[in-house]
C-alpha cells in the first residue's frame, strides 16, 4: 500500500496487482477533522489497511461513496461497519453481478441513493454527483470542489501504464461510455481520480 496526499484533506491510497492479475486497486480518502469519506473499497484486505491507516491517526470513516457496483469497488465496504453506503438508484443490476461473479464476499447495499447532480457538503468539502454510464449502468463520478473528479472505472491504464481501451461490462454500454466521456471533458477539471 502506498499513500500519498494530493490535496488539502485528500488522501490516495494505492494497491499495485499482484503477480496474476496485475490489477491494481484506488481508494481516495477524504479527511476533515477526525472524520472520513472513502471513495471506493477494494476487495477487504486494501479495505482493512486503509480503515487501519485512518484509525491509526484518530480518524473514523463514516460515510462510502461507490463509484460503481463491482467487486473491486465495493467488497471492501463491509470492513466499514455502520457507515452510510452512497451509490446510484441504479445499483441493483451490478450488485446482484457481483453476488454471482465473487459470491464469497459481502455486498452492502446502498442507504444513500444518489441521483445525478446531486450534491454532499462534508466539512470543507462539496461533491457533486454526475451520473456516467458506459463502463456499467451505475457508474458515478464525483466532482470534489470544482477541482477533483473521481471517475472510477470510466478510464482506466495498463499496467505498463498506457491508457486502455473503454471496457464496457455486461450492465454497460458502448454508446453511454462515449457520452460520459464527453461530460467528463464538459466538465473543464484536470485532475481526474
Amino acid at each position: 500500500m502506498e499513500r500519498t496526499q494530493i490535496s488539502e484533506g485528500i488522501f490516495h491510497y494505492c494497491f499495485n496487482g499482484d503477480e496474476n492479475t496485475k490489477i491494481g486497486y484506488n481508494i481516495y480518502a477524504l479527511v476533515v477533522d477526525k472524520e472520513s469519506i472513502i471513495i471506493d473499497t477494494a476487495y477487504p484486505p486494501q479495505a482493512k489497511q486503509v480503515r487501519d491507516d485512518l484509525e491509526a491517526n484518530g480518524i473514523t470513516v463514516t460515510k462510502v461513496i461507490i463509484s460503481h457496483f463491482h467487486p473491486d469497488h465495493i467488497a471492501g465496504a463491509s470492513v466499514f461497519n455502520n457507515c452510510e453506503i452512497i451509490g446510484s438508484k441504479y445499483y441493483k443490476v451490478n450488485i446482484n453481478n457481483c453476488r454471482r461473479w465473487s459470491p464469497d464476499y459481502t455486498y452492502l447495499e446502498p442507504n444513500h441513493l444518489i441521483k445525478n447532480k446531486d450534491v454532499l457538503e462534508f466539512g470543507s468539502f462539496k461533491l457533486k454527483f454526475l451520473y456516467t454510464p458506459g463502463h456499467s449502468n451505475c457508474s458515478i463520478s464525483t466532482v470534489i470542489n470544482d477541482e477533483f473528479l473521481h471517475i472510477g472505472d470510466l478510464l482506466m491504464i495498463s499496467d505498463t501504464g498506457k491508457p486502455a481501451l473503454p471496457i464496457v461490462t455486461a450492465s454497460g454500454s458502448f454508446f453511454e461510455h462515449i457520452s460520459s466521456l464527453e461530460l467528463i471533458k464538459s466538465t473543464n477539471i484536470d485532475n481526474l481520480l
